[in-house]
Order: structure tokens, then sequence, then C-alpha cells
């Protein structure tokens, strides 16, 4: 029988485990992706259009979505995130998506969600977005546990995490450029959100404004408002709207309260 033997005073190397990996899944953007492809619009002659869709094409395809990511980022797992059917932010500004109230949904988009409720590790608050949910479990990676954000939305570039926009390629968010993003976006808002960030202030301009501001943001967000007549309770509100819950103080998993962002040094 071998055995293995140990030269006296030589270093035992200690073979180093890989962190688990876990991928948090924008469930909403996913879903509506694959609800969308598998839709068939159908001619049939004077100007008769029909337009159907078949849940047993949206299942597989979800399916192989979701294993393609597991295969190409590596992943141990995966945790669907999903929003839930309220939402803190309406309550806050009524006019939060607002736009999209009328835009017609994909015809499985719901069938579909229910599938995934009911087969896969879902995450979903009832007050939070896809984003935030996102956002909190980032945070929570440890030595052992790697978290990985698969988005496509740039709001999750306003998170310091580890982030896959296509479902390939990791990069890593610093928080010096989240604070920079969220702080970007507190003075152009987002239109597909529908609230408008700074009147007058676009893109270019409000990276201007944040190269000025010797990456002490606030005071300089506030002054940009002042100046078109807004105070800072308008600037705190299009914050709110454009802020991703991350911290464990921003809700409580257990009484469901949301703590209000307020302001800080965004550096």
């Amino acid at each position: 029988m071998q055995t293995s033997e140990t030269t006296p005073g030589t270093p035992t190397e200690v073979p180093i485990s890989k962190p688990s990996r876990t991928l948090l899944i924008d469930g909403d953007i996913t879903l509506y992706q694959i609800a969308c492809k598998v839709e068939v619009a159908t001619d049939w002659g004077e100007g008769m259009w029909t337009l159907h869709s078949d849940l047993k094409q949206g299942i597989p395809a979800f399916d192989t979505q979701i294993e393609k990511y597991i295969e190409d980022l590596e992943a141990d797992s995966v945790k669907i995130c999903l929003t839930g059917r309220a939402n803190f932010r309406k309550d806050l500004f009524p006019e939060y998506k607002l736009n999209r109230a009328a835009k017609r949904k994909p015809l499985i988009l719901q069938a579909l969600r229910e599938y995934v409720q009911g087969k896969y590790d879902c995450l979903c608050e009832n007050a939070l977005e896809a984003d935030d949910i996102m956002g909190l479990y980032s945070q929570q990676c440890t030595n052992t546990d790697e978290r990985i954000i698969v988005s496509i939305d740039k709001d999750m570039r306003t998170i310091p995490c580890k982030l896959s926009v296509d479902g390939e390629e990791i990069i890593n968010i610093s928080s010096q450029e989240a604070n920079y993003n969220f702080a970007l976006q507190c003075l152009t808002g987002d239109s597909t959100d529908n609230f408008s960030g700074c009147p007058g202030v676009g893109p270019a301009k409000a990276r201007q404004i944040l190269e000025a501001a010797d990456n002490f943001y606030w005071p300089a967000i506030v002054k940009a408002y002042e100046k078109v007549d807004l105070t800072e309770d308008d600037a705190i509100q299009q914050a709110r709207m454009a802020y991703i819950l991350r911290l464990p103080k921003d809700y409580n998993f257990e009484t469901k309260e949301v703590r209000k962002w307020t302001p800080y040094k965004i550096a």
C-alpha cells in the first residue's frame, strides 16, 4: 500500500477553494425578452393579421438562456430576481414609470413568469423592483460566496458590484464608479423610468458639473437644481428615483420597510 510522505519542515500545500458563484439574474428583462422572442405575427391576407405565442416554446427558450448563463459564467447556482406587484417609488413619485402603463406586454409574459416562479429559486419583495433585489443581494458576497449581477440595465452600473451585461464577460463596478453614475443620473434623470432629473441638464452638461465638483457631488447637484429655480427637495426626489437599494439599512426584510434615500457624500 502506498503512503504519502512529507519531508519534515516542508510546508504542506493547502488547496485554495474556489468561491461558490451565484448569478443574480434580472428576471424582468429575461422574461420580457423571451416572451417577445416567441411571438409570431401572421398575415391572413386582405389586411387580416393576428399575433400568437406558444408557452411551450417560451419555457424551453427561457431554460436554455439560464443554462447558457450558468455555463458561460461558470456559475454554481442562480437566483431569478423579480419585481413585486407594488412599487415604493410610485408612492414617492406617482409619475414614476407612468409612461409604461399603456404599453402592451408580451402575450405569455405572466404565464411564463408563473412557470419560472414554480421552477427556479426566485427573489421577490412586494414593494421592490428587481433592480433593488439585485442591488441588495449583490452586497452580501463573502470569501466563499461570489455574486454576479446579470443584466443589461444601465442602472446596475450605479451599484458597486460584479456585473455581466452580455452573460459572458464579468466587469467590476467600483464604489467610485457606481457613485459617479448615480450622481450622473440624479442630474440627467431617466426617460425610460419617466423621471426628468434637472431641467436642461443632459449627459454632457452633467459630466461637466460632476468633473468640476472635486468628487463631492451632492452640493454640485443641488446647485444645478437651484440654478433653474428648484430646491434641494426637488433634487432629493429625483435622487430617490435613481437610487437602487444596496445597503442593509435600505430595506428591512422583516418589516418590509424601505429607507428613503437621504443626502450624503457621494464621492
